[in-house]
């Protein structure tokens, strides 16, 4: 499984963990994030080295956020190269071990989070 990946799906079970859900369905979330959460953690860690080395840091040591909400490139370095840099982190395999579980769908869910889910869940929707 691919880091984005494993963080797409610890993202959407940590969504899903605030919903009032079926206790198989909750109990299969949870076992999700159990096993993508160290994944997680490594990835925004990897991402946030990544910033630090790309961001032009201000005098107060911070780095320096535009009016968008985005970090500005020290000079010399490209937003490009940072986002190759940031896609190849997303694409770092790494070992986890999804297994199937079959669960009574949401009330409510979206497909980003259905497609994050889909190694670890079948969702059935009851008629």
């Amino acid at each position: 499984m691919k880091l984005k990946e494993a963080m797409s799906a610890y993202l959407a079970a940590e969504t899903l963990s605030r919903e009032k859900l079926p206790y198989a369905t909750a109990a299969a979330i949870v076992q999700v994030k159990r096993e993508t959460r160290e994944f997680a953690e490594l990835y925004l860690q990897e991402e946030r080295k990544l910033v630090e080395a790309y961001a032009e840091i201000g005098e107060d040591g911070m780095i320096r956020i535009d009016e968008n909400g985005r970090f500005r490139c020290r000079e010399g370095l490209r937003a490009a190269d940072y986002e190759e840099s940031r896609k190849d982190l997303g694409e770092t395999e790494v070992a986890v071990e999804a297994q199937k579980m079959r669960v009574s769908a949401p009330e409510r869910i979206t497909a980003e989070q259905i497609e994050a889910l889909s190694p670890w869940m079948e969702f059935e929707v009851e008629t």
